[in-house]
């Protein structure tokens, strides 16, 4: 593997951790609007980022692929 698609593997499993810590802020008890609010946001903004990841690394493999 090279270094690249292990830095995009990396990301990927850092967004999906911060996905999934903001997932469970969301449903635990009482937590203030303003927190909720801004959960929300990163949560939002994570998924994308993850996505497009996820497209970097397929890409990235798919041209793995094709050199060998």
């Amino acid at each position: 593997m090279n270094s690249y698609l292990k830095f995009l593997n990396d990301c990927i499993h850092e967004c999906e951790c911060n996905i999934q810590e903001a997932e469970e802020c969301l449903t635990k008890g009482v937590v203030p609007f303003t927190e909720i609010k801004d959960t929300k946001e990163f949560l939002e903004e994570w998924r994308e980022e993850l996505k497009d990841l996820k497209q970097r690394r397929k890409k990235e493999e798919n041209m793995k692929l094709n050199l060998t």
